[in-house]
């Protein structure tokens, strides 16, 4: 009996296709872009569901408690996305790892950039992620959604391009 694998269950590793790893890691990136849209329906189905269409939350925190912890996941996220943007290239782009690595084929290669992007979908997911504790502990939609967003728009800056795997491909060769 032969196995049957579900593509959406594969992984890369050192031995994965050059072109299959960066295949995995667009589906990566979209299952996770894809999550994001699924907490906001989460958050309104709970709101629908649970506290009948009340804005309220598992704690509901006082309003200046509330009002710290909005801020402090705001800081959290724009440190986020400052290490999205201004770090995380330095070590993850296609050049880094080829510097700092001993890579010895293309199919490693391919491997090391979906590690490295997983690394990037980690940190493009912590907005999402506090934005939906701060809507459990307070029911309020709206700070949930804005945190989702700016995830998604992550999401979709860094989604893995053609361009960048070939331009690796090039350096790998020289």
């Amino acid at each position: 009996m032969s196995k049957i694998e579900f593509s959406l269950f594969k992984k890369a590793t050192p031995e994965t296709d050059f072109e299959e790893s960066l295949g995995i890691t667009r589906l990566n990136s979209f299952i996770f872009m894809l999550s994001d849209i699924i907490y906001i329906l989460v958050a309104w189905l709970i709101q629908q569901n649970v506290w009948g269409g009340e804005q309220m939350g598992f704690v509901n925190l006082p309003k200046a408690t509330y009002t710290q912890a909005l801020i402090a996941v705001g800081v959290v996220t724009l440190i986020s996305v400052a290490i999205q943007f201004f770090y995380l290239p330095k070590i993850t782009s296609p050049a880094a790892l080829l510097n700092k690595n001993q890579i010895s084929s293309l199919n490693e290669l391919g491997y090391r950039l979906n590690q490295a992007h997983l690394l990037r979908i980690a940190v493009a997911q912590v907005p999402a992620i506090l934005g939906l504790v701060l809507y459990l502990l307070n029911g309020n939609i709206p700070h949930m959604i804005v945190f989702v967003l700016v995830s998604f728009i992550t999401l979709l800056l860094i989604f893995p391009r053609q361009e960048t795997w070939d331009e690796a491909k090039r350096l790998f060769r020289k």
